[in-house]
C-alpha cells in the first residue's frame, strides 16, 4: 500500500533454503541495488506469471491467498512452473552470475596489466617500532633530569 510493493522470495543455494521479502520493480526482483564503480553491478531476477507460486496464509476463517517466487541463487530469472491437465513442467535456470562477474573482473584486471597483492607487514617490526618509542620516552625522561642512571 504505502512505499516500494515487495514479495516473498525463496532463494535456494548450496546451503539449503533462505526465505526473504525483496522489493519489485515491473517484472524484476531487486536482490542487490546497482553502484557506481568495478563490482558494483545490480542483480535483478525477472519472473512472469508462470514463475508466481501461490500459498495459504492464517487460520481457518481469516485465511487468504498470498504468492512468493523461487529462485535458484545466481541465476538471471526465477523458477517457471507450467501446469497442464496431463503434466507439470519445472524450468529452473542454471546460468551463475557470479561465476561471469567474476571472470569478467579477472579479464578486466589482467587486460589492464594491474596485479594485486596484498601487502605484509611482519609482526616483528611493530615489536621494533613499539621499543623504539618506548626508549625515546626513557630518553626523554633521561634529558628532562626526572631519571637518573
Amino acid at each position: 500500500m504505502f512505499g516500494n510493493p515487495k514479495i516473498k522470495v525463496d532463494v535456494i543455494n548450496e546451503s539449503g533454503l533462505k526465505t526473504k521479502k525483496y522489493p519489485v520493480e515491473g517484472n524484476h526482483i531487486i536482490i542487490r541495488e546497482g553502484k557506481r564503480g568495478r563490482g558494483g553491478a545490480g542483480y535483478t531476477p525477472s519472473f512472469d506469471r508462470d514463475c508466481l507460486v501461490p500459498y495459504y496464509v492464517g487460520f481457518w476463517p481469516f485465511k487468504h491467498l498470498k504468492q512468493k517466487l523461487m529462485l535458484i541463487e545466481g541465476a538471471d530469472k526465477c523458477v517457471s512452473f507450467n501446469f497442464t491437465e496431463e503434466k507439470a513442467e519445472v524450468d529452473t535456470p542454471t546460468w551463475s552470475r557470479e561465476a561471469l562477474e567474476k571472470a569478467s573482473e579477472a579479464t578486466v584486471i589482467k587486460a589492464a596489466g594491474a596485479t594485486f597483492q596484498k601487502l605484509k607487514i611482519p609482526a616483528l617490526l611493530y615489536i621494533a617500532l613499539f621499543m623504539v618509542v618506548g626508549l625515546e620516552f626513557l630518553i626523554l625522561l633521561v634529558l628532562s633530569g626526572r631519571v637518573r642512571i
